[in-house]
């Protein structure tokens, strides 16, 4: 495990990034990244993965560097853009066994059942279509020996309803539990436990997905009325 006075200066140097960043200045941003660093921290402990190996997809500059070095967390991280690779290398020296390399989420470079878990946040956010979501599951899952955390913009009403009398369409992608309960189910994967950004307010959701022995299906072997069983534990 790393030493409190690493992981404070693993902080210093998170909080530093953010507010300098041009995707980080303001409040509302800043607080966001907080709270994901304590959820995601709260979700890998609870998935018993401290001291075990993590492949964090679309990594960024390596932003959830402190709970790794935290839970002694052997990470692995991919990002499609070599800027972000290099910055990572730089931003999560010390967190052990780190390797950082440029890589896409529909072919990663790694055997099956390489990582315990595979951490993947915000491609979600954006990914419209459900051949993409579904290519990009199932290549999580492919790697991961037990766990696939995700995180994803629940579709409410409340969104929905607010986006229509604003004029204008939501530009984040949404999915509803239905829609991820059957991409999870196709892609060899159910619903383990969920977390909430902040509930009932904002959209963004954190979901663990425990990979089953069921074999992936073609995304064409769904049936419309197909549904996974919802697990309704909330972490």
């Amino acid at each position: 495990m790393a030493t409190s006075e690493t992981v404070r200066c693993h902080r210093s140097m998170q909080t530093s990034y953010v507010v300098r960043s041009p995707g980080y200045r303001s409040l509302n941003r800043v607080w966001v990244n907080w709270r994901e660093q304590r959820l995601v921290a709260r979700l890998l402990t609870d998935c018993g993965l401290a001291g075990g190996s993590v492949l964090d997809v679309s990594c960024s500059y390596s932003r959830f560097s402190s709970p790794y070095i935290r839970l002694g967390i052997a990470v692995t991280g991919v990002d499609l853009h070599w800027d972000m690779v290099q910055l990572a290398r730089q931003y999560g020296s010390s967190t052990p066994q780190k390797h950082m390399l440029c890589g896409t989420s529909f072919a990663l470079p790694f055997a099956d059942n390489t990582f315990d878990a595979v951490l993947c946040m915000r491609p979600f956010h954006h990914q419209y279509s459900d051949a993409e979501r579904y290519r990009v599951l199932c290549e999580l899952a492919r790697v991961a020996h037990r766990y696939v955390l995700i995180s994803f913009n629940r579709a409410t009403l409340l969104h929905t309803w607010a986006s229509f009398l604003a004029g204008k369409r939501q530009r984040a992608a949404t999915l509803t539990d239905i829609e991820l309960d059957v991409l999870a189910w196709a892609s060899g994967l159910h619903r383990h436990c969920e977390a909430f950004l902040l509930r009932y307010i904002h959209m963004q959701t954190f979901a663990v997905l425990r990979k089953t022995a069921a074999t992936p299906l073609a995304i064409s072997d769904h049936n419309n009325g197909a549904c996974a069983h919802r697990v309704n534990t909330v972490c």
